[in-house]
């Protein structure tokens, strides 16, 4: 009824223009009011103001103060629109301070309806929160909220209630938040942050193995957190790359690479294996050491295939292959005649046109001279008087070889059997009797031994030349004619003991040695100019 009666009233004395003079007397009583909190005396009390005034915002401000304090929005938002009608610029700031707080309030006043129809406490708590962030000054939304997150044991968003400025004063508060401290849930808690913050802390000082510590201590609290793990794997990240520039070394870079390949910093690891490479082939080429070169030459080929060095690299290989091949030509064996060709088969992988095929071809034909094994021998050896005989030696295709020989006849195993001597003209004036007559029988022990060397000319012909001994004894058959009886008898004058040298060739005809030459003892008393000699031989 007093509402009516104030509305009616209101209506009334809308027509009226000029101020009361009871205006400022009801403007002093309307503040002392409101300095008493007395909101449904300001309601009361406030239209008056309209009434002695109805064209000024005075009264409809206090009214619409009076109704927002009472907690009715609706109207207070009704007669501050009509205060705005009738402000002058001093009014104005108040007039939106009060309406700022008349809209908060609205929102207020709909949320607490809305929290008294759930029965989620979950989502109360956090409208309650919502409710006491929107007044901080209403101490019961705060503590209304904190009760519903501690049964929830949501202790953080209670903590943080608590711990704001604005419950400072609030008696309890601070026992509260040392009663949560105390709960398992928060040691929990606590010790994951302490340990989370410490990692954080260590990682942004690059202390990276440190930093995973930390964060392995705070999955100790919680485990499988997401924020802990993404920090820990980034640790790790660092910690490998961190020690893979420490190492320095290319394994270390390439175990980096194979952990974390898409890392942030594979591709200076990339770039330091890159440098590695052609550094240490360029090293190796320099010192001589092919092997080391070629390696990593074909390391950067292998794994850097578009790299922006690519093509220094295949002509600094090839340079190599070429270089190589070069020097094993030198060394004149067959094995480095081998390899020089495979230097130039690779070379020419990479260009065929820096290698001379002619070249090459010939290389093959002297690697196939040269290449030929060694032969050994062993086998007879004879001239046309001397059947008797061996031979022995070896046929080098590279250097000389050696070779020894010896042969004899049937008869060096006779002597002469009497004391006296004979000679050219078969004197028999030595003998004890006249009766000792030479019956044209002469018989020549001989002994031919050499020792020389073998020279392959081509193959499969090989020459031989060598110096000896021979060993030469002429004994001459006399017959005494009183008794018939025969005696070998010594001739001084052909026997001798010379040096004797030969030469010829010897012919590798599969499996066989055919031998073939002459020989001359270096004295007179020989009967022969020269003798030829024979042989059949088997290599091994």
């Amino acid at each position: 009824m007093r509402v009516l009666f104030f509305i009616a009233l209101v209506f009334a004395c809308s027509i009226v223009n000029a101020q009361s003079a009871n205006f400022v007397q009801v403007e002093q009583k309307v503040k002392n009011i409101i300095s008493n909190a007395q909101w449904d005396e300001l309601l009361v009390v406030a239209p008056e103001l309209v009434i002695e005034e109805p064209s000024k915002a005075d009264g409809y401000y206090y009214t619409s103060y009076a109704f927002y304090k009472l907690n009715s929005f609706d109207k207070a938002a009704e007669y501050l629109k009509l205060a705005e009608k009738y402000a002058d610029e001093s009014w104005k700031e108040k007039i939106g301070r009060l309406k700022t707080d008349i809209e908060s309030g609205a929102r207020v006043d709909q949320a607490e309806k809305s929290i008294e129809k759930k029965k989620d406490d979950s989502r109360s708590a956090q409208d309650y929160k919502k409710l006491w962030e929107m007044d901080k000054s209403n101490i019961e939304h705060a503590l209304n909220a904190v009760e519903k997150f501690i049964e929830k044991e949501d202790y953080p968003s209670a903590l943080e209630i608590l711990n704001d400025p604005a419950m400072q004063q609030e008696a309890g508060a601070k026992a509260l938040v040392g009663k949560i401290q105390k709960t398992p849930a928060m040691i929990k808690l606590n010790g994951y942050n302490k340990a989370f913050k410490e990692g954080q802390d260590l990682y942004n000082r690059e202390n990276y193995a440190d930093a995973v510590t930390k964060f392995n201590q705070a999955l100790s609290f919680m485990p499988g957190d997401r924020a802990a793990s993404v920090n820990k794997s980034k640790a790790v990240q660092r910690n490998a790359w961190k020690t893979a520039r420490s190492t320095h070394t290319i394994e270390s870079y390439k175990t980096y690479l194979r952990q974390y390949p898409s890392d942030e910093y594979s591709t200076d690891a990339h770039d330091i294996l890159q440098r590695s490479y052609l550094s240490l082939a360029r090293e190796g080429a320099s010192k001589g050491s092919f092997d080391d070169a070629e390696r990593y030459y074909k390391q950067y080929q292998s794994e850097y295939p578009a790299g922006p060095q690519i093509k220094d690299a295949d002509r600094e290989l090839l340079d190599l292959y070429v270089n190589e091949a070069k020097k094993q030509e030198q060394l004149k064996e067959a094995y480095n005649i081998s390899r020089a060709i495979d230097m130039y088969a690779l070379a020419s992988n990479l260009n065929p046109a820096s290698v001379s095929s002619e070249h090459v071809e010939k290389l093959k034909k002297k690697y196939k001279r040269w290449s030929r094994p060694d032969t050994y021998f062993f086998g007879w050896s004879a001239d046309e008087k001397n059947m008797l005989g061996f031979m022995s030696g070896g046929l080098k295709n590279r250097k000389p070889g050696m070779y020894f020989a010896a042969r004899t006849n049937g008869d060096i195993s006779k002597s002469s059997d009497v004391s006296w001597k004979t000679d050219d003209k078969n004197s028999n004036s030595g003998a004890p009797l006249p009766t000792w007559k030479f019956n044209n029988t002469i018989i020549n022990p001989a002994v031919h031994v050499t020792i020389g060397i073998t020279q392959k000319i081509a193959y499969p012909l090989w020459a031989y030349a060598g110096a000896g001994v021979t060993y030469y004894t002429d004994l001459r058959e006399f017959k005494n004619s009183s008794n018939g009886a025969t005696s070998l008898v010594e001739n001084p004058d052909r026997k001798f003991t010379a040096l004797n040298i030969e030469g010829g060739l010897l012919l590798k005809a599969g499996f066989l040695i055919l031998r073939y030459g002459i020989n001359k003892p270096m004295n007179d008393r020989f009967p022969q100019a020269i003798v030829q000699h024979f042989g059949v031989g088997f290599d091994f």
